[in-house]
């Protein structure tokens, strides 16, 4: 009777032996398995080292451009108030030469008034010279 549960338990054994022999081949792939992941993970991780990288590169050349915008912007903004204030002075030639001419304007009007009054008095002068030499004669 113990040989036969001896015998029972050493089967028992043997089946737990087999399951344990099954588990660890299962583990043993499960570990294949977990190897492939892992290298899998590693080789995402280079692509993240490598994009970071390209990422970084991108950056600086953003940086880079930028600093030239910043130069080109400042320039520009050099020039426009380089031509602004030559337009200035330009329109203040011009505000000046408009002033000379409604002056001479002005005065060309004035004299022109003058000479009419002038040349209506010369008249009326010439009606009474005419007017008193028919008297005289």
């Amino acid at each position: 009777m113990v040989d036969q549960r001896l015998d029972g338990v050493e089967r028992h054994l043997e089946v737990v032996d087999q399951r344990l022999d099954a588990i660890e081949q299962h583990l043993e792939v499960v570990d294949q398995r977990l190897e492939v992941v892992d290298r899998k993970f590693e080789a995402i991780d280079q692509r993240f080292e490598a994009i970071d990288q390209k990422l970084e590169a991108i950056d600086q050349r953003f940086e880079a451009i930028h600093q030239n915008l910043r130069v080109v912007e400042n320039s520009v903004l050099e020039q426009v108030d380089h031509v602004q204030e030559i337009m200035e002075k330009r329109i203040d030639k011009v505000v000046f030469n408009m002033d000379e001419m409604k002056q001479y304007y002005r005065i060309k009007k004035l004299e022109d008034e003058n000479s009419t009054l002038i040349l209506q008095i010369v008249i009326e002068l010439k009606k009474e010279v005419d007017v008193l030499k028919q008297k005289i004669a």
